[in-house]
Protein backbone atom coordinates (compact mmCIF):
# COMPACT_ATOMS: atom_id res chain seq x y z
CA UNK A 1 0.00 0.00 0.00
CA UNK A 2 1.13 3.56 -1.19
CA UNK A 3 2.42 5.07 2.10
CA UNK A 4 3.34 8.85 0.58
CA UNK A 5 2.22 10.97 3.13
CA UNK A 6 0.10 8.64 5.40
CA UNK A 7 -0.07 9.84 9.20
CA UNK A 8 -0.72 7.46 12.01
CA UNK A 9 -2.98 9.20 14.83
CA UNK A 10 -2.39 8.06 17.96
CA UNK A 11 -4.16 9.12 21.22
CA UNK A 12 -5.88 8.07 24.48
CA UNK A 13 -9.74 6.83 24.19
CA UNK A 14 -10.66 10.22 26.46
CA UNK A 15 -9.19 11.86 23.11
CA UNK A 16 -11.32 10.05 20.06
CA UNK A 17 -13.00 13.03 19.67
CA UNK A 18 -9.67 15.47 19.21
CA UNK A 19 -8.08 12.59 17.16
CA UNK A 20 -11.46 12.88 14.77
CA UNK A 21 -10.93 16.31 14.14
CA UNK A 22 -7.11 15.90 13.52
CA UNK A 23 -8.28 12.83 10.85
CA UNK A 24 -10.99 14.99 9.26
CA UNK A 25 -8.62 18.34 8.97
CA UNK A 26 -5.57 16.16 7.77
CA UNK A 27 -7.55 14.67 4.60
CA UNK A 28 -8.91 17.73 3.83
CA UNK A 29 -5.92 19.21 3.54
CA UNK A 30 -4.77 15.96 0.92
CA UNK A 31 -3.34 13.56 3.11
CA UNK A 32 -4.02 10.56 4.00
CA UNK A 33 -4.37 9.74 7.58
CA UNK A 34 -5.04 6.46 9.83
CA UNK A 35 -7.28 6.70 12.45
CA UNK A 36 -8.27 3.40 13.93
CA UNK A 37 -11.69 4.47 14.31
CA UNK A 38 -12.31 4.81 10.84
CA UNK A 39 -10.20 2.41 8.72
CA UNK A 40 -9.95 -0.96 11.23
CA UNK A 41 -11.96 -3.46 9.39
CA UNK A 42 -14.51 -5.88 11.45
CA UNK A 43 -12.56 -8.86 12.27
CA UNK A 44 -9.31 -7.40 11.91
CA UNK A 45 -6.79 -8.46 14.47
CA UNK A 46 -6.31 -5.00 15.89
CA UNK A 47 -2.89 -4.78 17.30
CA UNK A 48 -1.34 -6.77 14.44
CA UNK A 49 -3.18 -4.17 12.20
CA UNK A 50 -2.00 -1.25 13.94
CA UNK A 51 1.87 -2.29 14.44
CA UNK A 52 1.71 -2.95 10.72
CA UNK A 53 0.63 0.75 9.71
CA UNK A 54 3.04 2.72 12.37
CA UNK A 55 5.59 0.86 10.46
CA UNK A 56 4.34 1.48 6.99
CA UNK A 57 3.32 5.14 8.01
CA UNK A 58 5.14 8.50 6.74
CA UNK A 59 4.27 10.29 10.04
CA UNK A 60 3.03 9.57 13.57
CA UNK A 61 1.21 12.02 15.64
CA UNK A 62 1.11 11.65 18.88
CA UNK A 63 -1.83 13.45 20.99
CA UNK A 64 -0.51 14.60 23.76
CA UNK A 65 -2.86 15.12 26.97
CA UNK A 66 -3.27 14.41 30.48
CA UNK A 67 -5.24 11.37 29.70
CA UNK A 68 -2.72 10.05 27.92
CA UNK A 69 0.05 11.57 29.77
CA UNK A 70 -1.24 9.61 33.00
CA UNK A 71 -2.29 6.63 31.32
CA UNK A 72 -0.96 3.11 31.00
CA UNK A 73 -2.07 0.66 28.30
CA UNK A 74 -1.43 0.21 24.49
CA UNK A 75 -1.60 4.18 23.52
CA UNK A 76 2.31 3.48 25.27
CA UNK A 77 3.11 0.69 23.43
CA UNK A 78 2.42 2.51 20.17
CA UNK A 79 4.63 5.53 21.18
CA UNK A 80 7.15 2.83 22.38
CA UNK A 81 6.64 1.41 18.54
CA UNK A 82 7.02 5.35 17.33
CA UNK A 83 10.45 5.75 19.03
CA UNK A 84 11.87 2.77 18.27
CA UNK A 85 11.27 3.54 14.53
CA UNK A 86 12.55 7.37 14.78
CA UNK A 87 15.80 5.27 16.03
CA UNK A 88 16.35 4.38 12.42
CA UNK A 89 15.67 7.51 10.63
CA UNK A 90 18.23 10.60 10.17
CA UNK A 91 18.41 13.10 12.65
CA UNK A 92 16.62 15.69 11.21
CA UNK A 93 13.42 13.63 10.06
CA UNK A 94 10.19 14.55 10.66
CA UNK A 95 8.64 11.41 12.07
CA UNK A 96 6.89 11.89 15.43
CA UNK A 97 4.88 14.78 15.98
CA UNK A 98 3.65 15.74 19.66
CA UNK A 99 0.58 17.20 19.20
CA UNK A 100 -0.64 19.27 22.81
CA UNK A 101 -4.17 19.46 23.87
CA UNK A 102 -3.73 20.87 26.98
CA UNK A 103 -0.34 21.42 29.42
CA UNK A 104 0.39 18.09 30.17
CA UNK A 105 4.17 16.57 29.22
CA UNK A 106 4.48 13.67 27.64
CA UNK A 107 5.32 10.56 29.98
CA UNK A 108 8.25 9.41 27.42
CA UNK A 109 11.23 11.26 28.18
CA UNK A 110 12.22 11.12 24.16
CA UNK A 111 9.08 13.11 23.55
CA UNK A 112 10.81 15.67 25.11
CA UNK A 113 13.86 16.02 22.35
CA UNK A 114 11.01 16.55 19.77
CA UNK A 115 9.32 19.99 19.31
CA UNK A 116 5.69 19.79 19.70
CA UNK A 117 2.77 21.64 18.89
CA UNK A 118 0.37 23.39 21.11
CA UNK A 119 -3.89 22.90 19.39
CA UNK A 120 -4.53 25.10 22.46
CA UNK A 121 -5.60 27.94 22.99
CA UNK A 122 -6.14 27.71 19.43
CA UNK A 123 -6.33 24.39 17.22
CA UNK A 124 -6.62 26.46 13.71
CA UNK A 125 -3.06 27.67 14.46
CA UNK A 126 -1.44 24.24 16.21
CA UNK A 127 -3.26 22.37 12.92
CA UNK A 128 -1.21 24.77 9.97
CA UNK A 129 2.06 23.76 12.14
CA UNK A 130 1.22 20.35 11.39
CA UNK A 131 -0.01 20.42 8.03
CA UNK A 132 3.65 22.43 7.47
CA UNK A 133 5.65 19.85 8.53
CA UNK A 134 3.35 17.22 6.76
CA UNK A 135 4.17 18.94 3.45
CA UNK A 136 0.35 19.85 2.98
CA UNK A 137 -1.28 23.33 2.32
CA UNK A 138 -3.81 24.48 4.56
CA UNK A 139 -5.72 25.71 1.36
CA UNK A 140 -7.05 22.83 -0.04
CA UNK A 141 -8.70 21.55 -2.78
CA UNK A 142 -11.51 20.54 -0.62
CA UNK A 143 -12.23 23.51 1.07
CA UNK A 144 -12.82 24.83 -2.11
CA UNK A 145 -14.86 22.26 -3.02
CA UNK A 146 -16.97 22.28 0.45
CA UNK A 147 -17.62 26.15 -0.50
CA UNK A 148 -18.95 25.11 -3.91
CA UNK A 149 -21.03 22.33 -2.29
CA UNK A 150 -23.45 24.64 -0.16
CA UNK A 151 -24.58 26.69 -3.58
CA UNK A 152 -24.95 23.46 -5.33
CA UNK A 153 -26.90 20.25 -5.06
CA UNK A 154 -24.92 17.48 -6.94
CA UNK A 155 -27.16 14.14 -8.20
CA UNK A 156 -26.34 10.71 -6.30
CA UNK A 157 -24.52 9.20 -9.14
CA UNK A 158 -22.40 12.25 -8.90
CA UNK A 159 -21.83 11.73 -4.78
CA UNK A 160 -21.77 8.22 -5.13
CA UNK A 161 -18.58 9.16 -7.75
CA UNK A 162 -16.67 11.09 -5.18
CA UNK A 163 -17.12 8.66 -2.45
CA UNK A 164 -15.53 6.06 -4.48
CA UNK A 165 -12.91 8.12 -5.81
CA UNK A 166 -12.31 9.27 -2.40
CA UNK A 167 -11.95 5.64 -1.16
CA UNK A 168 -9.61 4.25 -3.81
CA UNK A 169 -7.57 7.70 -3.44
CA UNK A 170 -7.05 7.22 0.71
CA UNK A 171 -6.58 3.21 0.33
CA UNK A 172 -4.98 2.38 -2.87
CA UNK A 173 -4.84 -1.31 -4.07
CA UNK A 174 -6.67 -2.28 -0.73
CA UNK A 175 -9.81 -3.21 -2.22
CA UNK A 176 -11.34 -4.46 1.19
CA UNK A 177 -11.53 -1.31 2.83
CA UNK A 178 -12.44 0.48 -0.13
CA UNK A 179 -15.79 -1.30 -0.49
CA UNK A 180 -16.07 -1.43 3.50
CA UNK A 181 -15.76 2.58 3.23
CA UNK A 182 -18.03 3.25 0.55
CA UNK A 183 -20.74 0.93 2.03
CA UNK A 184 -20.36 3.08 5.63
CA UNK A 185 -20.14 5.92 3.56
CA UNK A 186 -23.33 5.82 1.74
CA UNK A 187 -25.18 4.42 4.66
CA UNK A 188 -24.51 7.47 6.20
CA UNK A 189 -25.15 9.99 3.70
CA UNK A 190 -28.98 8.17 3.50
CA UNK A 191 -29.30 8.79 6.63
CA UNK A 192 -28.50 12.44 6.56
CA UNK A 193 -31.17 12.37 3.57
CA UNK A 194 -33.83 11.03 5.89
CA UNK A 195 -32.74 12.68 9.09
CA UNK A 196 -35.30 14.62 10.82
CA UNK A 197 -34.93 14.34 15.17
CA UNK A 198 -38.08 15.12 17.21
CA UNK A 199 -38.28 17.87 19.42
CA UNK A 200 -35.87 20.14 17.69
CA UNK A 201 -36.65 23.11 15.32
CA UNK A 202 -36.39 22.04 11.52
CA UNK A 203 -33.87 25.81 11.40
CA UNK A 204 -31.50 24.48 14.01
CA UNK A 205 -31.37 21.10 12.19
CA UNK A 206 -30.86 22.84 8.94
CA UNK A 207 -27.98 25.00 10.04
CA UNK A 208 -26.06 22.04 12.16
CA UNK A 209 -26.30 20.26 9.08
CA UNK A 210 -25.14 22.86 6.49
CA UNK A 211 -22.04 23.39 9.30
CA UNK A 212 -21.09 19.52 9.11
CA UNK A 213 -21.47 19.98 5.07
CA UNK A 214 -19.25 22.89 4.76
CA UNK A 215 -16.35 21.36 7.68
CA UNK A 216 -16.57 17.99 6.40
CA UNK A 217 -17.39 18.08 2.45
CA UNK A 218 -18.23 14.11 1.33
CA UNK A 219 -17.11 12.84 4.11
CA UNK A 220 -20.27 11.98 5.52
CA UNK A 221 -19.28 9.35 7.79
CA UNK A 222 -18.22 12.25 9.90
CA UNK A 223 -20.37 14.84 8.86
CA UNK A 224 -23.46 11.86 10.65
CA UNK A 225 -21.22 11.47 13.88
CA UNK A 226 -21.19 15.66 14.29
CA UNK A 227 -25.22 16.02 13.36
CA UNK A 228 -25.78 13.75 16.16
CA UNK A 229 -24.03 14.42 18.18
CA UNK A 230 -25.22 18.68 17.70
CA UNK A 231 -28.20 17.06 18.40
CA UNK A 232 -27.82 15.27 21.22
CA UNK A 233 -25.99 18.51 22.81
CA UNK A 234 -28.86 20.69 21.52
CA UNK A 235 -31.48 18.86 22.97
CA UNK A 236 -29.75 18.01 26.77
CA UNK A 237 -29.49 21.82 27.19
CA UNK A 238 -32.84 22.76 26.46
CA UNK A 239 -34.19 19.48 28.20
CA UNK A 240 -32.51 21.50 31.60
Amino acid sequence: MNSEKRIFISYAREDEEAAKRMYTDIKQAGGIPWFDQEDLLPGQNWELEIGRTIRSCSYFIAIISEHSSNKRGYIQKELRKALDILEELPPNAIYIIPARLDSSEPLHNALNKIHRVDLFPSWEEGLKKILKSLGLSTNSKNTEEANHSLLTKPSDEEVIGKIRETAARDHPNDFSTQKFVIKKQVEALEKIKGYKPLGIPENVVGTIIDDARRYHPNDFSTQLFIIEKQVKDWKELHDT
